[in-house]
């Protein structure tokens, strides 16, 4: 067995664990009340309680992640907690459950106010995740297979890294408009997992960036982009069909932007990174 296959296996094994870990968690916690019919964590009745268990799962899965595959890349812990928050997301369900189920409590425009909040408190969440392993990292204290930091990223200009994220955002979006046309579990999923690895690919070898930068973000800029665009015009709500030009940025669930999108961006970083350097 080679080292690349090493790593493949080292990352499964991480991140099927934190998917089961999640898991167990959200049944724990009754979340949703019944499987498939509600996708936001805003919206369980739990309140802050439920979000500080989700917290408190998540930074144990880094930790895990970490000690199981961090050898291969100093953040391949936050890759397998995003992928246990994809596992909450497929245990949650689609939007279409998000809209039906708040519609008459809260109006078509408020849900989506609470779905960018939610956003924006799971990527808070992941960038305090991506700080601890980055200062870890910086101080030789997790050792991947770049080695030093300081010596891998000595080439690359720091000014790439203001471009970097709005193009990688925009390549997000726009292939999120072009994938995602129902608001299918699944779907979400795929589109939004899909979307985030080519945006970090192309992003990657145009402008690339250091390995400890902050290409996880914008899987989660799109989702308050799309949310916000959906506050202001939330046409087919009520049927739990979203339409319009950018409807498509509004139907994935937030755990769906930070589960699988953030997870696929960090690895689109990785293969671009690893094919520019030729390892």
């Amino acid at each position: 067995m080679n080292a690349y296959q090493r790593a493949r296996i080292l990352l499964l094994v991480a991140s099927v664990t934190c998917g089961v870990v999640f898991w167990w968690m959200a049944r724990s916690f009754g979340f949703p009340l019944a499987p498939g019919l509600c996708g936001s964590l805003a919206l369980h009745p739990g309140g802050a309680g439920f979000f500080l268990a989700v917290a408190a799962t998540f930074f144990a899965s880094v930790a895990v992640g970490t000690v199981l595959a961090g050898v291969i890349r100093f953040n391949a812990g936050l890759v397998a907690a995003c992928v246990g928050l994809a596992a909450l997301s497929v245990r949650g369900g689609d939007i279409r459950q998000v809209l039906f189920g708040s519609v008459d409590t809260l109006g078509g425009s408020e849900i989506f106010k609470r779905l960018a909040v939610e956003t924006v408190l799971l990527a808070m969440l992941i960038g305090c995740g991506w700080t601890v392993l980055k200062w870890l990292h910086l101080r030789g204290l997790i050792v991947d297979r770049e080695g030093d930091p300081a010596i891998a990223n000595k080439d690359i200009p720091s000014r790439n890294e203001g471009i970097s994220l709005p193009v990688q955002t925009l390549v997000t979006g726009y292939c999120l408009l072009v994938l995602m046309a129902s608001e299918a579990k699944f779907q979400g999923i795929f589109a939004v997992g899909i979307s985030s690895l080519v945006g970090g690919i192309i992003a990657q070898y145009l402008f690339p960036t250091p390995s400890n930068g902050c290409y996880w973000l914008p899987p989660l800029m799109v989702g308050v982009i799309g949310y916000v665009l959906a506050y202001f015009n939330p046409t087919g709500v009520n049927i739990g069909e979203l339409t319009g030009r950018f409807a498509a940025l509004g139907r994935p669930v937030p755990l769906d932007y930070a589960g699988s999108g953030v997870a696929a961006a960090i690895i689109g970083h990785w293969l671009a990174r690893a094919w520019q350097r030729g390892t």
